[in-house]
């Protein structure tokens, strides 16, 4: 290793070039450090508090309209602004705004969508926002034939019916109850569909696939001597990866249709029976399916790079979207584990490995194809049939403002999406149900006389569960203003559980979750009385740190990445913006079992997890308040760049340090280029640490009057690892980020410097020397690409001279 004696990267006599950076490591307190003072308060030792009445302009738009601010009181104090905000939340309006939005099935760009749009629109102007505006997009979406199920059929012996699944999952909802009482029992709720699979039929042999990763086809290839699916159907299970991502190896792989299908061992936990099912429980029923997105990009596929204006032209055809993999080139649809038990039952072949083995009482068989045993009803032939359309259509995100009284050009932005494949009670309206609370009690909060220093920016996204359209329109429409204005993206996406707050985040923001959630009240009985009294407590308690950051404080739960499965992907991956994603979660799942299904209601909402007036919504938006409340008013911005250096030390490089070793050792002269640009990357990124401690002992020690310097190259460093031209944003425009931007293999799980770990991967799999010499300088030059972003943040972090 490069800290260790034998490492083939730095020798013993090179450790002198990093004498003083390491040592830092041992004595690190972190600027923002966890301890019973808050950060409020030592932030208030770096700056006193001014307030002022200023001018400000509105946030978007072309608008000159200025408003006049009261002036602001200033006996507020950080207690008072807290204790003002979590006393405004009221669940019965929650409750009320829940099941205003869910009356519908509401999918992006359909009527039932502007609608609830409007009503949002209207909701958050009656709430006190000030400035509220819809802002329309043009973009291509993707409808089944709403009339015309999609289905799947099992063919006998001269074309007999052996099986036909109905396409559709039947209501289920309790109509006794006041949750229900407004919901519509739509025909489009039932229709069972992924979007953007392309309209066809495919009729052939099955084959199962397991998970459908790049893993699971090699192993059918090496143990089963399926090398390619020869216009197969893929039998896939949903888990682990995107949808997309799936149907995207199977097509390379020659895949004539997939079918995606949800297996009781992940969505029906305590047995696949009715009466252990919703509307009993929060598993899914046999007949439920999970719908979505398989197109394999985010944002409008026409324009990839521009927003999806109506005065801009389109980029891109349908017809080069389809050539470039952009869309599914093949029918695919989703199956619930009532109907997929009809096929895999009849399957031939040998049976599948242990670990591939699912929760139905069959035999999993491989295939291809089906049993032959000889009598009329032997299954010869699946087919699927598909009905599908592509149209342009109109989206529109809902934008509000809360004006900031001292900086108002700084941006502390929320944001969840309204848009939902059925009627959304869980995914996305439980998060758009406690936003727009959210905005009310800030709202409230200025009404009283209170008013942050910086401006509140609420959005709504529209065409999200598409492909993340919305948010990617308006990034890439305010692209250098967000970069220039916006400080933090926090967003809530879902709330499903009632188990534990859970986090993701980068490493600069660590203190700061921590310290918002530490201000929370726990709101579930059972946990106050296990003496966890915020949700911090039960946070840390279901995610304990697991040991990868034992040189931080022990108060740090595990906190994973940002994935890339929601709307601050954008933010994060184009223009380098921290961002927080959070929710609550049950730690035994992947994802709740009831996702995307036409049973997310506001019954599961009320009376099958969040049973105490919808306690647990409250908290999560106490605590999205009380985020958006420390970095819209603390004179110092807790953003922590240490934390940050020293995660990318301790955490991110020791492990292409190991697997550069590991391939020096067998391939010295082609890993030669990369083993010597990891020795500088090393060196810069402790030269990083030991600047990101000078500049923090350079705050304390300076006048309060610098907190606004201090600021300004804070707000730099994350923008400092975005790379527009180099990376994976080489060949993909849109993943800018040298170190969080996602793989191509693995398109929805949080990974670290994608490019370097995705080169590595390449010259592993190089068939001869001359490819690998080739890969060993491409290598160096991703590693030097993340050099560049390191020296950038060191710069930014102190005086030009």
């Amino acid at each position: 290793m490069l800290r260790g004696q034998n490492s083939h990267l730095v020798r013993s006599d090179q450790k002198s070039d990093l004498t003083g950076l390491t040592d830092s490591k041992i004595n690190y307190r972190p600027w923002y450090h966890f301890s019973s003072m808050s950060i409020m308060h030592k932030c208030l030792l770096i700056m006193a508090v001014c307030f002022a009445s200023l001018m400000v302009i509105a946030i978007v738009g072309d608008s000159k309209e200025h408003i006049e601010l009261p002036n602001v009181t200033s006996g507020f104090t950080e207690d008072d602004i807290r204790k003002l905000l979590f006393s405004s939340f009221d669940s019965n309006k929650m409750t009320d705004t829940l099941r205003m939005v869910t009356q519908q099935p509401h999918q992006a760009g359909t009527e039932e969508n502007r609608r609830v749009g409007q009503k949002l629109a209207e909701l958050w102007k009656q709430n006190g926002l000030e400035k509220v505006r819809l802002m329309e997009y043009d973009v291509l979406l993707s409808y089944p034939n709403w009339t015309n199920p999609n289905k799947v059929t099992v063919l006998g012996d001269d074309g007999k019916v052996l099986f036909q699944s109905t396409g559709l999952s039947p209501d289920l909802t309790p109509k006794n109850d006041d949750s229900s009482l407004n919901q519509e029992d739509s025909y489009r709720a039932a229709i069972q569909w992924l979007a953007y699979s392309a309209n066809g039929t495919t009729e052939s042999e099955p084959v199962y696939c397991h998970y459908g990763q790049p893993k699971d086809f090699e192993r059918l290839e090496k143990e089963f001597g399926i090398s390619s699916l020869h216009g197969k159907i893929a039998i896939i299970r949903y888990g682990l990866d995107y949808r997309g991502d799936k149907v995207k190896h199977a097509a390379a792989r020659g895949a004539g249709a997939v079918i995606i299908f949800s297996d009781p061992v992940e969505v029906a936990g305590q047995g696949p029976e009715a009466d252990k099912t919703f509307p009993h429980s929060t598993w899914l029923p046999s007949h439920g399916v999970q719908r979505g997105s398989i197109m394999a990009m985010k944002g409008d596929p026409l324009t990839p790079l521009l927003p999806a204006r109506r005065d801009f032209p389109k980029e891109r055809t349908i017809h080069q979207a389809k050539k470039d993999h952009y869309l599914p080139n093949i029918p695919v649809l989703p199956l619930g584990y009532a109907d997929v038990i009809q096929i895999l039952e009849r399957m031939g072949g040998p049976q599948v490995p242990e670990d591939w083995r699912g929760g139905l009482n069959i035999t999993y068989r491989i295939g291809p194809g089906f049993k032959q045993n000889g009598n009329k009803n032997d299954a010869k032939k699946l087919r699927v049939d598909v009905h599908s359309t592509l149209e342009i259509k109109k989206i529109q995100n809902l934008i509000g403002i809360i004006h900031g009284s001292e900086e108002p050009d700084s941006w502390v932005m929320l944001g969840n999406h309204y848009d939902a494949w059925v009627y959304g009670a869980l995914d996305p309206n439980s998060g758009t149900a406690v936003l727009a609370e959210v905005g009310r009690a800030f709202a409230q909060a200025v009404k009283r006389g209170w008013r942050p220093k910086r401006t509140l920016v609420f959005c709504n996204w529209d065409g999200e569960e598409h492909g993340l359209i919305g948010s990617t329109e308006f990034v890439q429409e305010f692209a250098q203003v967000l970069q220039d204005r916006a400080i933090i993206y926090l967003n809530v996406d879902t709330i499903a559980s009632n188990q534990s707050l859970i986090v993701k985040t980068i490493p600069s923001l660590f203190s700061a979750v921590v310290s918002a959630a530490k201000k929370v009240p726990n709101p579930v009985e059972s946990e106050r009385a296990k003496g966890r009294q915020t949700i911090y407590d039960t946070w840390k308690a279901y995610y304990p740190q697991k040991g990868n950051f034992t040189w931080l404080s022990p108060d740090v739960p595990d906190i994973d990445l940002p994935g890339g499965g929601t709307d601050h992907m954008s933010f994060l991956n184009f223009l380098g913006i921290p961002v927080v994603d959070f929710t609550y979660r049950n730690v035994s799942w992947g994802s709740y079992p009831l996702y995307h299904s036409r049973y997310e209601v506001p019954f599961v909402n009320e009376h099958l997890f969040d049973h105490d007036n919808l306690s647990v919504h409250k908290a999560i938006g106490q605590y999205w308040a009380e985020m958006a409340r420390l970095f819209a008013d603390s004179p110092l911005l807790p953003i922590n760049a240490s934390c940050f250096a020293l995660t990318l030390a301790n955490n991110y490089l020791p492990g292409i340090v190991k697997n550069l070793d590991n391939l020096h050792e067998k391939w010295p002269k082609e890993m030669g280029p990369a083993v010597k640009q990891m020795r500088n990357l090393w060196r810069q990124t402790w030269l990083f640490v030991g600047q990101t401690q000078k500049f923090e002992q350079d705050v304390y020690s300076e006048s309060a009057m610098n907190a606004e310097w201090a600021n300004r190259r804070l707000r730099k460093v994350d923008q400092c690892f975005v790379n527009p031209t180099m990376g994976l944003a080489e060949k993909e425009k849109e993943k800018r980020h040298v170190l969080f931007s996602l793989s191509d293999a693995d398109t929805y799980s949080a990974s670290v410097m994608s490019a370097v770990n995705d080169k590595i991967t390449e010259f592993k799999n190089a068939a001869d020397d001359k490819k690998r010499l080739e890969l060993g300088q491409q290598l160096a030059v991703e590693l030097a690409v993340v050099q560049y972003s390191v020296l950038c943040a060191t710069n930014i972090l102190k005086p030009f001279y």
